[in-house]
């Protein structure tokens, strides 16, 4: 697909699932290369910060949330813990 094909179809503003669609009735579904493109779980799990999204290397001792850095802990512990939910 080149650059002109691409701006066409994001002028289109159609959603992914329905441009995948197309993509398929167009290409016939075993031509398809992207799904055979996804690997298998050979790395761990990763986890992100509850809070802004970047990796969350700690945990939350009370809810079991993760989060970055100390900011995101004070932000997590003043709005979304769960432990003052229950």
């Amino acid at each position: 697909m080149n650059r002109k094909e691409t701006r066409q179809l994001v002028l289109q503003k159609q959603s992914l699932a329905d441009l995948l669609t197309l993509e398929m009735q167009r290409l016939g579904e075993g031509e398809l290369e992207f799904y055979s493109c996804i690997a298998k779980g050979s790395s761990p799990e990763r986890h992100f910060c509850s809070i802004c999204g970047y990796w969350g290397i700690y945990t939350c001792v009370d809810c079991g949330m993760r989060y970055c850095s100390l900011m995101c802990k004070s932000a997590h512990t003043d709005t979304r813990c769960l432990k003052h939910v229950s």
